[in-house]
């Protein structure tokens, strides 16, 4: 089985080292990076082809996609991380940020392929 960079469409060269960078039981779900993109994350957003420096696996969405999303849900995921800035990172406080980041991603890959949600 021949691996390719998640974040590249050309496969490596011969030379080149792909790195797993984040393991998963299912082969198909494994996360592999060229040394090229070895800290860097993907917009989430399928096709897009920005990516972002990064210490750990983490999602992100670029700008363009961003502001593709509700500005409601924009503006309470900006509320959450400034409570969390101000008081630190409580689990009710992580499981509704990620909740709502859920809701912007979803909208916002949806915004990005034209579908009304």
């Amino acid at each position: 089985m021949t691996v390719q960079c998640n974040l590249c469409d050309h496969p490596p060269k011969p030379a080149e080292a792909i790195t797993l960078a984040m393991g998963h039981p299912d082969p198909a779900q494994r996360i592999y990076q060229c040394q090229k993109h070895l800290y860097r994350a993907g917009c989430v957003v399928p096709l897009c082809r920005r990516t972002f420096k990064v210490d750990a696996h983490c999602e992100i969405l670029c700008g363009k996609h961003w502001r593709g999303a509700p500005k409601r849900d924009r503006l309470l995921h900006q509320r959450i991380m400034r409570k969390i800035n101000r008081i630190g990172l409580t689990p009710q406080l992580q499981r509704l940020g990620n909740k709502v980041f859920a809701r912007i991603k979803i909208a916002a890959i949806e915004a990005a392929f034209g579908i009304d949600g």
